[in-house]
């Protein structure tokens, strides 16, 4: 029980983490899987045109459930359930406090082709709460995303490529980005391709 995880946090963050998951096969049917992750993290930044050094800090509370359906080997179905609540302050100012919630609800729907073919449709509702110093009450946000992608998984199983298409639809609501520490709009319609190896 437990996993790995890679951050990339800004160089000279000071950082706790504690991390718990667990993924379970009911049968050959059915599986889920549970994760939940608590971070930690102090920054010091010497603010601009002062030689006031401020400390950023940021919690980070994200918690991940899902299950998963596989009638057969042709289809997959799943659906899960995700929060994360970051808080970020200045210690020393305290002029750029933010507050997230970001719930998300992601359904996915896969289908295989014995020769290696695949297409996969994600439906995600996205529900985001906020307040900050400048905006005390709390502020909400709520949308759709649909994203669809198709792959081929070459023989022997080694090599796979990924074409897909993200946010289908173009939204383009406004969502606080990764860090809690300024808004950015959801990107637009979003083409990408990848290549996993498997060692």
């Amino acid at each position: 029980m437990g996993f790995s995880q890679f951050y990339s946090d800004p160089a000279g963050t000071r950082s706790k983490n504690y991390s718990i998951a667990i993924d379970k096969a009911l049968s050959r049917f059915f599986a889920y899987g549970i994760s939940y992750v608590d971070r930690n993290l102090e920054l010091e930044a010497v603010r601009n045109g002062t030689e006031i050094v401020d400390t950023l800090s940021t919690k980070e509370r994200i918690a991940d459930a899902y299950f998963q359906y596989i009638p057969n080997v042709q289809v997959s179905m799943s659906m899960g359930l995700g929060w994360d609540r970051r808080s970020t302050a200045e210690i020393v100012s305290e002029s750029d406090s933010l507050y997230v919630d970001l719930y998300s609800v992601p359904f996915v729907v896969s289908l295989f082709a014995d020769n290696g073919a695949s297409f996969t449709v994600k439906q995600t509702y996205f529900k985001q709460r906020f307040s900050s110093l400048q905006s005390p009450d709390r502020q909400k946000q709520n949308t759709w995303i649909t994203s669809v992608i198709a792959g081929y998984r070459f023989p022997g199983h080694f090599v796979s490529l990924e074409f897909g298409l993200d946010n289908l639809f173009d939204e383009s609501d406004e969502f606080v980005n990764y860090d809690a520490t300024t808004l950015a709009f959801y990107p637009g319609r979003l083409w990408f391709a990848a290549i996993n190896i498997n060692i």
